[in-house]
């Protein structure tokens, strides 16, 4: 997860813990190697997640409703091309 989320092992632990306390997030150790965490979204973590989604989401199209095409469509390439590097 630090790899992907570019973030180092302490700073994403810090930002996990209360997600992990409040029960959006299940911490466990893998079964063959104990220093290995796996986390995975709880129920309660899935629901938030779909919620925040389409919170996401509608405010993505209300961007996209505001901007002429034109703006939107350049936006988004310059968007999608940062999140690729």
């Amino acid at each position: 997860m630090s790899i992907v989320l570019v973030l180092n092992q302490t700073t994403q632990s810090c930002h996990l813990k209360p997600l992990t306390r409040d029960g959006y997030i299940q911490l466990s150790s893998d079964q063959k190697d104990q220093r290995i965490k796996k986390r995975r979204l709880t129920r309660k973590g899935e629901k938030l997640y779909l919620k925040a989604l389409s919170l996401w989401e509608d405010a993505q199209r209300e961007l996209i409703d505001n901007m002429d095409k034109e703006n939107a469509d350049q936006s988004l390439s310059q968007s999608f091309m940062a999140a690729l590097t």
